[in-house]
């Protein structure tokens, strides 16, 4: 447990800097990763949260969780979080701290690296 708290603690300080990401964006990817780590297994190299909403605005969607083993990053294989609702109700509200021209992401991507705790969070939009 000790392990998963530094993991975390260290995906908020370090994502801001690497990532150039907002505070919102790092706090939400924190209590994004408390949830998936219930179901992390314990050679994880990179988990993905991978939502698509059906439009612009809609406030529910599909959501997969996917997990990558340390050394194998394209060997992806699904996983289930604490609670498979609580990463999208995150991604729904964070969507809600972005600026405006950003909020009407039909797709979000949230990659977590064990190895250098860092993540990236990518949006999608419609064409």
């Amino acid at each position: 447990m000790r392990h998963l708290v530094m993991i975390v603690a260290l995906l908020a300080a370090t994502a801001a800097g690497a990532q150039q990401a907002s505070e919102d964006e790092a706090g939400a990817v924190s209590a994004i990763f408390r949830c998936l780590a219930a179901g992390l297994p314990d050679n994880w190299g990179r988990a993905h949260v991978l939502m698509t909403l059906p439009s612009p605005g809609a406030t529910e969607g599909n959501v997969r969780y996917l997990v990558a083993p340390d050394g194998a990053p394209d060997k992806l294989d699904p996983f289930s979080p604490c609670d498979p609702a609580v990463p999208a109700r995150i991604l729904l509200e964070l969507r809600k701290t972005l600026p405006t021209e950003k909020q009407n992401w039909t797709g979000a991507q949230v990659e977590l690296v064990r190895q250098g705790s860092t993540f990236r969070i990518t949006y999608d939009y419609p064409k």
